[in-house]
């Protein structure tokens, strides 16, 4: 949804689209100003709300209402979900196109061996 995601400078000190949350919205409502990256983003890991790069499933202390959930800058675009299985037959398809036309393209050109 397009009220889904807000840019905020709390987590890394960067401009940064992310899922709404209180963190988002108790920074966002004190009106206060992040510090310069790398600072921000050591204060967001030592507050407990930025475990992105921790890399383990079982990390704890993650709380999703605080919590660093970047969203990327196309999910406003996003408006339904393909299987798998039709976005690889998709893929496919446009690559043997591709590869198709490729063939024509070069197919009538002399050799320079």
């Amino acid at each position: 949804k397009d009220n889904a995601t807000t840019i905020t400078r709390y987590y890394t000190g960067k401009p940064c689209r992310v899922l709404i949350n209180d963190q988002t919205r108790e920074f966002d409502k004190a009106a206060k100003k992040a510090d310069a990256f790398p600072k921000q983003y050591l204060k967001s890991k030592a507050e407990g709300t930025n475990h992105l790069f921790d890399g383990k499933p079982e990390t704890k202390g993650v709380d999703t209402n605080r919590e660093f959930m970047p969203a990327g800058q196309v999910i406003r675009s996003i408006d339904h979900v393909l299987p798998a299985k039709m976005i690889i037959h998709s893929i496919i398809s446009e690559a043997r196109d591709c590869i198709s036309q490729l063939e024509e393209q070069f197919a009538n050109r002399p050799s320079k061996l």
